[in-house]
């Protein structure tokens, strides 16, 4: 990480391998590595912690910290040529820090004869986005992820990029983007040492966070769009490490340009606290806000509010060697702990459980058990809902062999108002909140997204699976609810004008028993069509979700699986 609210110098070195590239038609010429050194101002002290222990000098104001391996920061540069004009490139390397200096990859060009560098800490892709809604830290210690930096250097004569005309050394001055508001709370009651903060919420009258930020490479600073703009972040801890009521320390990274009335409030399984700024006050970037106070007297009993019994469905999905049960998704439950025939309960993040290395063509009965978990601070976990199931597996395929199935969901032969599927962006958003269950081809779907048409790129209107942005009605989803036995692959076709990287998108799987996320086939390119190739052994099951940032309008949807 970094030494906050100091300023950092990167020292980007001169580079002597360099390798043309491959496309013909581009000038830019790649070095191999360019070795990138970190110093500091003279506030820097040589054995500041790392992220990991980060803690701040509550006498100063001041907290020191050291770059850690595997942070990454962006550089980009514009080039000035035989014109008056620097133009920007798209040249933008990755440069990683490996314990004694950042390393990546820069480009050059013919006839360049001055250099503009602009970096930003933490790395994305080109106009990209890094979540900065919720926030999870791990017990009374500083996350950085929320830390946004920029620097720049500009009209530094050279040939090449990376150094100065004479050899030396480019200094990029980096500056914290963000404000940073420090909690440090303290309760001597009596049950404080012994309950853990499960959950904090800091909320505003003026928006200061969202759910996403963006650093735009065209103006040149981190910013939030309108639409995923928000006024309140949540924090929750890493499994094992809530601290105690008694001793609480919170970190929250807040855009400066706000000047807002703040409001936190702590929770445990049964207490909660609540204070609050009255007077706003402007939050400036660059600049450490601690509230350090003794809370014992805002303390007050909590009653938490329970969830709703998860709904399980009657219907399991049988194969001859495999059970799929499952259940549908309750609002605000953080998961769920089910058991089979009165086993161990076991806990999950999906909405499914499957059964395998049954016996084909032989009778069973299992009783599921399911329970919603909440979040110890606003809800506490649901009652048991129960279903009993009785089945006889059908007989293996010939020879032992699995057959390999294709199911084409195609919107172009697919009766919306028959399904049950809205057909529209007003009848989505009316709905917000609440799926739609649908059969198709025999098999179970649940789905929150519209059939509907949309202009493709020769300006005819054609029907789409249309995924719109979450800002737009809430997360749009696709989940199968009946076992497909064991999925091979997904493949995802978009409308031609409408191309989108296969990594704005999630498709999720269970396998051995975890959900996980599976990689499209274009993860990081703009493409037509992606292919998401699923883990041997999964449960058939799968969970697609559209973008945040983006409509995904879908004209085929088709699985390959074997049963």
């Amino acid at each position: 990480m970094k030494n906050l609210f100091t300023k950092w110098m990167l020292i980007v070195a001169a580079a002597t391998a360099f390798a043309c590239s491959t496309d013909e038609q581009d000038t830019f010429i790649e070095k191999e590595s360019v070795p990138v050194s970190i110093t500091a101002t003279a506030a820097y002290e040589a054995e500041a912690d790392t992220r990991a222990t980060l803690t701040p000098n509550e006498a100063e104001n001041l907290f020191t910290a050291a770059w850690e391996v595997g942070d990454a920061l962006a550089v980009r540069t514009e080039v000035l040529t035989d014109g008056t004009t620097f133009e920007g490139k798209e040249s933008q390397a990755k440069l990683t820090y490996d314990g004694s200096s950042f390393t990546g990859t820069f480009k050059t060009q013919e006839g360049a004869v001055a250099w503009n560098y602009y970096a930003y800490y933490p790395y994305t892709e080109s106009n990209s986005a890094i979540p900065f809604g919720d926030r999870v830290q791990n017990g009374n210690n500083y996350n950085s992820d929320y830390d946004l930096m920029f620097g720049s250097t500009l009209g530094i004569e050279s040939v090449t990029p990376g150094q100065t005309a004479d050899g030396g050394n480019i200094a990029i001055d980096m500056q914290h983007s963000m404000a940073l508001v420090y909690f440090h709370l303290t309760n001597t009651a009596e049950w404080a040492a012994n309950e853990k903060i499960v959950k904090a919420v800091l909320t505003s009258n003026k928006w200061f966070s969202g759910e996403y930020a963006k650093f735009s490479t065209s103006d040149y600073e981190w910013s939030i769009e309108s639409d995923y703009r928000s006024t309140e972040i949540g924090m929750t801890f890493e499994e094992g490490t809530n601290p105690t009521a008694d001793d609480v320390k919170l970190y929250f990274h807040i855009f400066p340009y706000a000047e807002p009335k703040l409001t936190l409030t702590l929770y445990t399984a049964s207490h909660k606290m609540v204070i609050a700024n009255t007077t706003p006050k402007a939050y400036n970037a660059g600049v450490l806000y601690k509230i350090s106070k003794d809370c014992t007297e805002k303390w007050v009993e909590n009653q938490l509010g329970q969830l709703a019994a998860p709904v399980i469905n009657a219907e399991a999905g049988v194969t001859y060697n495999s059970v799929t049960f499952t259940w549908d998704a309750v609002t605000n439950a953080e998961g769920y702990a089910y058991s089979i025939n009165g086993g161990a309960e076991q806990t999950t993040a999906s909405t499914s459980v499957t059964i395998s290395d049954l016996t084909p063509e032989t009778a069973y009965t299992y009783a599921l058990t399911v329970r919603a978990l909440g979040d110890g601070a606003l809800y506490s976990d649901s009652e048991s809902a129960t279903q009993n199931f009785s089945f006889t597996t059908p007989a293996a395929p010939a020879d032992g062999e699995v057959t390999e199935k294709t199911l084409t969901l195609d919107p172009a032969v697919m009766d919306a108002s028959e399904l049950g599927i809205p057909t529209g962006k007003s009848a989505l958003q009316a709905a917000t909140g609440t799926t739609h269950k649908w059969t198709y081809g025999d098999i179970g779907f649940e789905s929150f997204m519209c059939l509907t048409t949309s202009g493709n790129a020769a300006g005819d209107k054609v029907p789409v699976f249309y995924f719109y942005k979450a800002s737009t009605a809430g997360q749009t989803m696709l989940k199968n609810t009946t076992s497909l036995g064991e999925i091979i692959s997904i493949t995802i076709t978009l409308i031609d004008n409408g191309t989108k990287k296969g990594s704005v998108f999630t498709m999720n799987e269970t396998a051995n028993g975890t959900t996980q996320a599976v990689a499209s086939n274009k993860a990081s390119t703009k493409a037509q069509e992606h292919i998401y190739t699923f883990t041997e052994g999964n449960n058939g099951m799968f969970e697609f979700f559209g973008a945040q940032e983006d409509d995904g309008k879908i004209t085929s949807i088709v699985i390959n699986y074997k049963n």
